[in-house]
């Protein structure tokens, strides 16, 4: 990687003052590189990028576990979730659908056809509606 540039990287919203003064005096002596990159541990110990890009590391793990940001990243993963359900919900379907004879099967009698059943039936020769209980 000889010559390549270090990646710029984003400072989360809203970092602590301090934090921000660190970082704002690392990105006076050039580009931060990443916390831990082989351009980082190529730094010498006294260059201020080298502790601004830990700071920024810090700043991106607080705001990483902030409530608002999990919540986002649950929102995501549900949502997610929610796809899958829904596409193999539909190959179930289609699975159920395909092997049988759905149309058949779920074909109910007419009204006429269950008023000739009752009158076959002894017992319920005159009632006309279902007996309640």
């Amino acid at each position: 990687m000889r010559g390549a540039q270090p990646v710029p990287w984003e400072v989360p919203p809203d970092p602590l003052p301090w934090a921000l003064s660190l970082i704002r005096l690392g990105r006076s002596a050039g580009i931060l590189p990443r916390y831990g990159s082989p351009e980082w541990l190529n730094l010498p110990g006294d260059d201020p990028r080298r502790i601004a890009a830990l700071v920024v590391a810090a700043e991106c793990w607080r705001d990483h576990t902030t409530p608002g940001r999990i919540a986002v990243e649950l929102r995501a993963q549900l949502y997610a979730e929610d796809e899958v359900v829904v596409l193999r919900s539909r190959e179930a379907s289609r699975a159920v659908s395909e092997g049988r004879d759905w149309p058949a099967l779920s074909r109910s009698p007419t009204h006429e056809e269950l008023m000739q059943r009752r009158t076959a039936c002894p017992t319920m020769k005159n009632q006309t509606t279902p007996p309640t209980s």
